[in-house]
């Protein structure tokens, strides 16, 4: 979230108290949530290191060959693909498909070929073959996290322009309200030197154009002192406090 305050939360348990929602034992169990990787076109060879790799980690790892990738992929919507072989076109255009997936492609060490076109390709990142544990664990992993923080950062532009698109609409019903009403309306600055809107009852009220006052808040200052001398009010008594000021017709 974009405007959004640090929250404080807590557990109160029976018998227990305050507990840590952290604390493995009194807390809040959270289930573990598994990423899923797509290898394709999944040699059993290399299935099998990624499965060995990833088998103590929360991974689920799947395997398609390019025939059966377009209906694999939203089936299992992985989070990450690998991909063992530099796809040709018409494969990179699956892949294209959901570009919020990253794409690792294995490339032979020596290939370095494979690793231009590879990124050439518009492909996330590379990693060697035969595959290297440490190597495709922190690309991997890396990639992931690189992925989190974009649905964040999607999800908090989404709610900004939300959010804009509703001050928007409460900026226009409060000006529709207010060049509607019979009492001079106005937003200043809290010093008075500024003003950022004035009513059109303004210019019926004091007879003065609004740009007047636009262009010379003094004007404004002065509108009112004129006001509270006109009333009777001592001048060492007149101030700039417009909140107290009755401008009416």
């Amino acid at each position: 979230m974009i405007l959004q305050s640090p929250l404080f939360y807590g557990v109160y348990r029976k018998g227990v108290g305050m507990v840590d929602p952290k604390d493995p034992v009194n807390g809040i169990d959270r289930p573990k949530i598994t990423k899923k990787i797509l290898l394709v076109p999944g040699s059993v060879s290399v299935y099998q290191q990624v499965l060995s790799i990833f088998s103590e980690s929360d991974y689920s790892i799947y395997r398609a060959g390019w025939d059966g990738f377009s209906q694999m992929l939203p089936e299992k919507s992985p989070d990450l693909i690998l991909v063992e072989t530099l796809p040709d076109s018409a494969q990179l255009d699956m892949l294209r498909r959901d570009k919020h997936i990253p794409v690792i492609l294995l490339c032979p060490e020596s290939d370095l070929v494979c690793r231009r076109n590879g990124f050439a390709a518009g492909l996330d990142e590379i990693a060697t073959l035969p595959v290297c544990v440490e190597e495709l664990r922190a690309r991997v992993g890396t990639q992931l996290e690189l992925h989190s923080l974009e649905s964040v950062l999607q999800e908090q532009v989404k709610e900004f322009n939300f959010l804009k698109k509703a001050r928007y609409e409460s900026d226009r019903q409060l000006r529709l309200m207010a060049d509607n009403v019979d009492e001079i309306f106005f937003i200043a600055s809290g010093d008075g030197q500024e003003i950022y809107y004035i009513n059109p009852a303004c210019e019926v009220i004091t007879g003065l154009p609004v740009e007047m006052f636009y262009n010379d808040p003094q004007t404004w200052k002065n509108l009112f002192t004129r006001r509270a001398h006109k009333e009777g009010d001592p001048e060492d008594s007149v101030s700039w406090n417009p909140v107290e000021m009755d401008l009416r017709r």
